[in-house]
C-alpha cells in the first residue's frame, strides 16, 4: 500500500509518501508567489512540483483547511479555496482523498490531540516524527542562525497525517 498525506497552504506544502507503512519521502515543497499571484498560479506549481511526488499513490490523505486560528476572513476563504482545489484535483485523478482534521490526526497518530505541557505544538509534532521515523528519512534543516526551518514544522504535519491513515486502517 502506498500513500501520500499532504499539509498544503498557499506558501508551503509539506509532503509524505508512505510504502507499506514505512516513511519514504518526508519534504516540503515552498511555492513562488508574486504580489499579485492567483491560486491557479499555485496550482500550476502543484501540478509541476508537487503531483509527480504523488501520484502513484492510491490514497492521500490531506490536512482540512483551517477554519480560524487568528487568521482574517480573507485568509480563511484563502486556504479553504485552495485547499478544495486541491482536493478537487486528486479526486479528478482517481485519488482517494481523506481530509483530516489537525487534532484528530495528531490524536491518532501521537496518542494525543494537543502537545505535552509545556511543549510547543510545532515542536512536539516534528519531534514525534522524527522519533518515528528516524533522522535518516526526516533530513532537519535548519537556519543559519541554527534554528529549525519553518518549512520543517509542514513536514511534520504531513508526516502526522499519513500516519493518522494508516493507524485509522489498522484499527
Amino acid at each position: 500500500m502506498k500513500i501520500a498525506s499532504l499539509d498544503i497552504s498557499t506558501s508551503v506544502a509539506g509532503i509524505a509518501v508512505f510504502q507499506d507503512h514505512e516513511l519514504t519521502l518526508a519534504e516540503y515543497y515552498r511555492f513562488k508567489k508574486s504580489d499579485d499571484y492567483t491560486l491557479n498560479d499555485l496550482a500550476v506549481q502543484f501540478d509541476e512540483h508537487i503531483y509527480p511526488k504523488i501520484q502513484d499513490c492510491d490514497t492521500i490523505a490531506i490536512e482540512e483547511a483551517l477554519k480560524g486560528y487568528g487568521r482574517s476572513t480573507s485568509s480563511i476563504a484563502i486556504l479553504i479555496g485552495w485547499n478544495a482545489i486541491v482536493q478537487y484535483k486528486l479526486r479528478n485523478a482517481g485519488h482517494n482523498v481523506v481530509p483530516y482534521h489537525v487534532s484528530s490526526a495528531r490524536k491518532l497518530a501521537w496518542g494525543r490531540g494537543r502537545a505535552p505541557k509545556g511543549k510547543d505544538t510545532k515542536t512536539w509534532v516534528l519531534e514525534s516524527a522524527i522519533q518515528e521515523y528516524g533522522e535518516d528519512v526526516i533530513d532537519v534543516e535548519y537556519t543559519r542562525y541554527g534554528n529549525i526551518r519553518q518549512q520543517m514544522y509542514d513536514i511534520g504535519d504531513a508526516v502526522t497525517i499519513g500516519k493518522a491513515y494508516l493507524e485509522e486502517q489498522t484499527q
